[in-house]
């Protein structure tokens, strides 16, 4: 039989046992077509309502981990019907209750929880059979771990190419009949082709998993080339890339850069990749033994990178992100050192422990007061509170007026309240930002709208900002004048060499040295907007949210009288000498004489 002879008799075979998914594994089909529907009701709904879909998936897809565990260990021998069915139950009932009192994804810290038990669950889905039995549990793994990752990439591979020509199929008919047809109808055969024929194919083959090893077939010997030569090279590459960098560092002195961890955290877990793969028998040491010094070559990366950590936690504090960092390095540091140990004792790895383990580390790390997410949120709260400190404000104070504060503690106070904020909810903050949190978890200036106002900055540092204003801020009222849309490019900062004795000019004269004033022509006029309270928000707040009340610019004419208001929709400043203007468009209210 020829090869492609071969892969065209797979794939029958795996649509087949499609076909008959539901008799292995019903649960993980009716997930999945639960999720397909959902899917397809949040692209009809006009409101799209994404996040609330996926936090939907999210509970589908721990729900449908315990229970492909359960069928898979059930299938194995190593679990009766009754345990399959009770661990099923029991970790739906715990993906229901997360789902309900936990997972909010409005919340950064939620995310980076849900990130990590997904994770878990897909890495104690490839663990799973080794816990059919301690006996020949390593080879377990690899026979049924890897029958099921070929299976995946090969029903990826086809789904892909099957969506392809659905999707060009129906493009046809639109154009050829004139239909009109939805465009959101090319999601709904997306979610339909990967939610549900992806997931009835890789279920379906159970039998085929469990089934007693054999000499890997012509697909399984084809991954495993392939593997050969992308996952070697790769992991090659990187570890040259982070030995010359420790080279650098030994001869300049400089400390590490913040990229070093995820590099080192790709190879540890390409060089993890790169031993299941190659390293596939105890009895056949000699195959790949090269990779086997990739666990020793690994430990003093993996130091590297906790250095690296390290040197963040001082500046910035402890957050999710690095926090689970710091467990993933630890984790595949001692797991490399246990390797090293094995490959010295010369023993066989125990390869299934790499991914059982960082399964285990990843839900450790996000439950519990232990967890990253629990520390996180301490450690942002003490440096809010040190801030506030050093500021001179009482951390129960509930009300401020217009406090003007050095720029480093209202920087601090700023970026460390919006964290909190974004990342946690309003409850973690104190209740002099709190109450000023319901404009919006992610975008509102809390520091600001509490009255906190930073010192003027220095005319010798960089200054650069660019905000606008969110989606629905309320603005004022509008009625009684005209309005106008104005963009404005390029204005520098004006000196009191510019400026008459006029009120405005002598107010532009007060403020020369720190803000903007530009002119603004418009309904045949001429008018100054002063910027200052723009450029006074723009202060480290690149990228984020204009605070309402600093979008709100009064526009004076020649004798200081003030015509109208200019609300300011999006803004950019910048400069290290001169305080610049680069670009400046908003609504302008004339009042009517």
């Amino acid at each position: 039989m020829s090869r492609n002879s071969a892969l065209t008799a797979r794939a029958r075979r795996y649509l087949a046992d499609a076909a008959h998914a539901f008799d292995h594994a019903p649960v993980e089909v009716t997930l999945s077509v639960l999720l397909a529907v959902a899917f397809s009701y949040m692209i009809s709904s006009d409101a799209e309502p994404f996040p609330e879909w996926l936090e939907f998936a999210v509970v589908i897809v721990l729900t449908g981990a315990a229970a492909f565990i359960a069928t898979l260990l059930h299938g194995l021998g190593a679990w009766s019907a009754r345990t399959r069915w009770t661990v099923t139950a029991a970790g739906a009932a715990a993906a229901a209750l997360y789902g309900a009192f936990v997972l909010d994804l409005s919340l950064a810290s939620e995310g980076w929880r849900a990130a990590a038990l997904v994770s878990a669950g897909v890495l104690l889905v490839l663990g799973g059979p080794a816990l059919a039995g301690r006996a020949a549990a390593t080879e377990r793994f690899r026979r049924v771990t890897g029958r099921l990752l070929v299976r995946t990439l090969a029903v990826l591979v086809y789904a892909a190419a099957l969506y392809a020509g659905l999707a060009l199929a129906l493009g046809a008919v639109n154009t050829l009949f004139e239909l009109d047809l939805d465009e959101r109808i090319y999601a709904h055969a997306f979610g339909w082709v990967f939610f549900v024929l992806v997931t009835w194919v890789i279920v379906g083959g159970v039998p085929d998993y469990v089934r007693p090893a054999e000499s890997p077939g012509p697909v399984a010997a084809a991954v495993h080339r392939m593997s050969a030569f992308l996952v070697t090279p790769l992991l090659a590459i990187y570890y040259i890339i982070l030995y010359a960098y420790a080279v650098r560092i030994a001869i300049t002195g400089e400390l590490p850069k913040n990229l070093v961890s995820p590099l080192v955290i790709a190879a540890g877990l390409i060089a993890g990749v790169a031993l299941v793969l190659f390293d596939r028998t105890d009895h056949d040491r000699a195959s790949f033994r090269s990779l086997r010094i990739t666990a020793p070559l690994f430990v003093p990366l993996s130091l590297l990178g906790l250095w690296a950590l390290n040197m963040r936690l001082g500046q910035y504090g402890w957050t999710e992100f690095r926090g689970l960092r710091t467990v993933l390095l630890g984790t595949l540091g001692a797991l490399a050192v246990a390797a090293s140990v094995a490959v010295v004792r010369r023993h066989g790895l125990r390869l299934h422990l790499l991914p059982l383990t960082l399964a285990a580390v990843s839900v450790l790390s996000v439950i519990g007061p232990w967890s990253v997410i629990a520390g996180s949120r301490r450690s942002q709260q003490a440096r809010l509170a040190a801030a506030m400190a050093d500021a001179g404000i009482d951390g129960n104070a509930t009300a401020l007026t217009d406090t003007i504060i050095a720029n480093e503690p209202f920087r601090e106070i700023s970026e460390t309240t919006r964290y909190l904020l974004s990342h946690f909810g309003p409850d973690a903050l104190p209740p002099l930002f709190a109450q000023h949190a319901d404009d919006g978890p992610y975008r509102v200036e809390v520091a600001h709208a509490a009255g906190l106002r930073a010192a003027r900055p220095e005319l010798n540092g960089p200054r650069r900002g660019y905000a606008q204003l969110e989606t629905g801020a309320l603005l004022g009222d509008l009625e009684g004048g005209t309005l106008h849309y104005v963009r404005i490019n390029r204005q520098r900062a004006t000196t009191p060499a510019d400026t008459d004795t006029t009120a405005a000019g002598t107010a532009a004269a007060d403020t020369a040295q720190h803000a903007l004033v530009v002119p603004v022509r418009v309904g045949g006029l001429n008018l100054l907007a002063d910027l200052e309270p723009v450029s006074r928000a723009l202060v480290g707040m690149e990228g984020r949210s204009l605070p309402p009340d600093a979008a709100r610019v009064p526009l004076r004419d020649e004798t200081g009288r003030i015509r109208g208001e200019l609300f300011v929709i999006e803004v950019g400043m910048g400069g290290t000498r001169s305080l610049e203007l680069h670009m400046l468009s908003g609504v302008v209210r004339l009042e009517n004489p």
